[in-house]
């Protein structure tokens, strides 16, 4: 049964050392691995690649397999490994030799059958991260105190009673040992309201195509902005940009506690490529940003495509579309919804048609279940935010038309007061950054101190 070889095992360059034996699932897959369910393509075993030979190999990440024990040879024949991940596997035990790991600094056995941890383990002078959360623990060895070195320790969901009080003995060491609560990390807001359809207007106001760029509020009049036209180029381009790869690198922590962020990054180190394998993240390819980025590209093409005009029917059609069948330039598989209270909003019959309504409506009946007790997300989370971003942008000269587009939009997604002010007030702030930046930058100055 599976895999002992090694097929598409990824190799890192000549001075990472790095090898990659994990099994990528989709979410559906991930689901039934967690189960014990066999996944086609997980290897049973670690392949004797890996240790037939002595390799110079550093790190070995083979989680997700359906491996049941470590080789005794492994520490012989890997012997400058650094990092061994081997989580979410079927390993029972140790071997003896593992303690012949000399340089291991980073070793994550969770999600495993370990009922106890040999004192081999507790023999690895280097060892400085120790993950062995979600296995069948009734206890530590009290020599885990000879782990002088040994700085984070996570135990979590395990069936401890109590930790050793030799622990204290460990001077560098942090431990997490209470159950981790996810919770998602959506918290503000959006709102909105406008009659009839924006194109509509649009077109007959304009009288004609929309390809008629002489009315366009895409292209700003004379004195809008004290920014040259490459500095406001540069500005937008940086907003986008900005907005994604910050989205992307957020998602690497989203949905974790703040004790989780502390013990699987390191804030020297962050990355795309340090990010962690879960459930959450395997409905992203590595290093792809959310559905927050997404939802900004969609409110943007749709601005593009009308003339920098708000139009919330077609923005809403494409939510439907892009929840089914993903964004066809940049990734054709289904939309997946950080927010939980926005996908109710976009799945509910007749969303399309009229989304104001159906906002509206998903909103008094989520305040209703939360005032029951029976619904947990936040009707005013921040999943608006994304399209408030670049609703500052056409007509950013006009407050007023800034603040209409800003509400037309929300509103289609989120019903509360609160999300439609917050978006608004983005939405403004952007405008008026874009009208004059360099009146601006003295306070932006001191909203950067004040985080600091």
């Amino acid at each position: 049964m599976g895999n002992t070889t090694v097929k598409d095992a990824v190799e890192g360059s000549e001075g990472n050392r790095s090898l990659d034996l994990s099994c990528k699932l989709t979410p559906s897959q991930y689901i039934k691995h967690t189960s014990g369910e066999f996944i086609e393509g997980c290897l049973s075993a670690l392949p004797w690649e890996v240790y037939f030979n002595v390799s110079l190999y550093e790190n070995v990440n083979a989680s997700f397999n359906f491996i049941n024990e470590i080789p005794v040879e492994l520490s012989i024949h890997v012997p400058h490994l650094r990092s061994l991940n081997v989580s979410h596997n079927q390993i029972c035990d140790l071997p003896t030799s593992f303690n012949l790991l000399l340089h291991l600094r980073v070793l994550d056995l969770s999600y495993n059958k370990l009922k106890m941890l040999p004192a081999a383990l507790t023999r690895l002078p280097q060892l400085h991260t120790l993950n062995v959360a979600n296995n069948y623990l009734k206890e530590l060895p009290t020599t885990v105190s000879k782990l002088q070195n040994l700085k984070k320790l996570n135990v979590s969901n395990n069936q401890l009673r109590a930790l050793p009080g030799c622990l204290v003995e460990c001077p560098k060491l942090t431990v997490k040992a209470s159950v981790f609560v996810r919770v998602r990390g959506q918290q503000v807001l959006a709102s909105v309201s406008n009659p009839e359809s924006a194109s509509m207007e649009y077109r007959q106001a304009q009288g004609t195509s929309r390809t008629n760029k002489r009315k366009c509020p895409l292209m700003p009049p004379v004195n809008a902005t004290t920014l040259k036209p490459d500095q406001l180029k540069n500005m937008l381009l940086g907003l986008l940009y900005g907005m994604a790869i910050g989205d992307a690198m957020a998602l690497n922590t989203e949905g974790l506690t703040v004790d989780e962020c502390i013990f699987f990054y390191d804030p020297e180190n962050l990355s795309l490529d340090t990010r962690i394998y879960d459930y959450l993240r395997t409905h992203f390819p590595p290093h792809d940003w959310s559905s927050n980025t997404d939802i900004m590209i969609l409110t943007l093409d749709s601005l593009m495509r009308w003339g920098g005009v708000v139009d919330e029917l077609e923005l809403a059609s494409q939510l439907d579309q892009w929840r089914v069948h993903g964004y066809a330039d940049l990734d054709p598989s289904p939309g997946y919804l950080l927010s939980p209270f926005m996908k109710k909003v976009i799945t509910v019959e007749g969303y399309s048609a009229n989304p104001h309504a159906a906002a509206q409506a998903i909103y008094k009946q989520t305040k209703d279940e939360i005032s029951r007790g029976i619904c947990t997300f936040n009707p005013s989370d921040n999943s608006c935010l994304p399209s408030a971003l670049v609703l500052g942008v056409p007509n950013f000269y006009v407050d007023h038309e800034v603040e209409m587009n800003a509400e037309r939009i929300c509103k289609a997604t989120h019903a509360d007061p609160m999300a439609k002010a917050t978006c608004i007030f983005l939405a403004l702030l952007m405008a008026t950054i874009l009208q004059d930046f360099y009146a601006f930058l003295p306070y932006l100055d001191t909203f950067s101190k004040d985080f600091v």
